[in-house]
Order: structure tokens, then sequence, then C-alpha cells
């Protein structure tokens, strides 16, 4: 994090269990030190435990996402027939309302609510497991606002993904504050400047190919080129990039 984002201080909803609340099935808590310590410094953290919070008890009974003929269902591992899928989408419905001023969640990883990639899957004719699901209640909060930053914690031990997800979760922060403060042609323009080197870091193409987006943009069409701007940079900068290509920008 630069000198003058220090003084921007983001919001981020966290699973939990990673903020060392004792809300597991088992009773327990995943506190993640990271999360806990140093990001605390920077961020207003929010913690969210979808299955606590739709009713279940701690202890309780493991979840699990199993694939039936309907699709994918949340259901009760031990008891399958016990069917959690529409509380937790009703749920995740209204939840997600009160989230929606986050910069950026951080999900735990393999949880049939909150995991995001690659979580467990059984199928329900072999019992076989495969890794191509995601949690219920993350998916529904991707669907309900893609543009809001999203990552797992196992992934943060990973420098160059942990700093791909802050270049994103900043981003889209000022993004919010230049339509809160500058929501202008102009203000348009500033931003795209000052982000000059972050997109070139991806590739020179997508600075020039957002800053067609800038230079077509008049007050009539301002809202809707404001649009397409968000929208394909959050999609570049989801574009890790590497320390070579950052050395060349600088160059």
């Amino acid at each position: 994090m630069s000198d003058s984002e220090q003084h921007l201080r983001i919001k981020l909803g966290v699973s939990a269990c990673l903020m060392g609340r004792e809300v597991r099935f088992d009773g327990g808590h995943k506190r993640n030190s990271y999360l806990v310590k140093s990001l605390h410094e920077h961020a207003d953290l929010v913690p969210v435990c979808p299955e606590v919070e739709i009713g279940l008890g701690t202890p309780r009974p493991a979840i699990q996402l199993r694939k039936v003929d309907s699709g994918v269902r949340l259901v009760v591992s031990k008891s399958i027939e016990t069917d959690l899928t529409g509380r937790m989408q009703e749920y995740a419905v209204h939840k997600t309302e009160a989230l929606s001023d986050l910069d950026g969640f951080i999900f735990k990883k393999d949880s049939p609510s909150c995991g995001v990639f690659r979580v467990p899957v059984v199928q329900h004719t072999t019992g076989q497991r495969t890794r191509d699901g995601i949690g219920i209640f993350a998916n529904l909060f991707i669907k309900r606002f893609p543009l809001i930053p999203v990552e797992e914690e196992g992934r943060l031990n990973d420098p160059m993904l942990r700093e791909n997800f802050f270049e994103r979760v900043y981003s889209y922060r000022r993004w919010k504050e230049m339509l809160a403060t500058n929501n202008s042609v102009h203000g348009l323009i500033l931003f795209h400047s000052r982000h000059k080197l972050l997109l070139m870091a991806r590739g020179s193409s997508y600075y020039s190919k957002l800053g067609r987006i800038v230079a077509g943009t008049t007050g009539e069409t301002l809202s809707v080129n404001q649009q397409k701007y968000i929208e394909l940079l959050m999609q570049v900068l989801s574009r890790t990039t590497c320390r070579g290509q950052q050395v060349n920008v600088c160059l």
C-alpha cells in the first residue's frame, strides 16, 4: 500500500471464522493472523457467517455442496435430504443489500457457503468429489456485485495474488470516491490518467482501449461510458502482472 492509500481506509467483507469468531461447524474458528493483525490497521472488516446467520447452530452438522439432477444443492452431509439451498439463497438476497458499500470481500476457501474457487462438490450418484464448485452465498454475492473484488484467504498467501487483489480493491474504492466527489467528464479523465501505470503493466493496449472510452465521453454519454469503463477496468485489473512488466513500465 502506498503512503497516500494508507489514508484511504477501505471496507472489506470477511468470512467471520477468519477473524477468530467461533462460528465453524465444529465450534472452532480459522483465525487468520494477517487479516486480524496487519490488514485491520488499514481496513474496516465486516464479519459475515452465512451459515450461522441462516439459523444453524454452533456446533452443527457439517454441510456440503451436492450435485443432483436439479443442479448443485447445499445439504447436510449426513442427512442429505435436509436441503438448505433455499434458506441460503433467500438469506443472500437480503444480506447482500446490506453489503453494497463494500470495497472487497475475503471469503473462506473450500466453504460450501463462502468458497469462491474449486469448492468440493459431491456427485450424488457416485459419492466422488470434484473441485469445480462455488459457495452458495459467495456465488450470489458475486452475481449481485460483479465489480466488487473478491478473494480467498488462502490465495492471499501468494504475494502476486495479494497485490492484485488490493490493486483492484483500491482502484474500485477510488472509482467510488470519484463518483461521489467529481462525477464529470473531467473526473473520468483524471481517474484514467491516475491509473495509467497500473493499466500499462497489463499491456499498453488496455490503456489505449480504456482511453478511447474516455475520449468519446461527453456530458450526454457520461453515465453510459462510465459503466463501460468500470466494467472493462475491473476486468483488465483482474489480470495479474509480473515484475518484468512492472519494470518495463517504470523504465
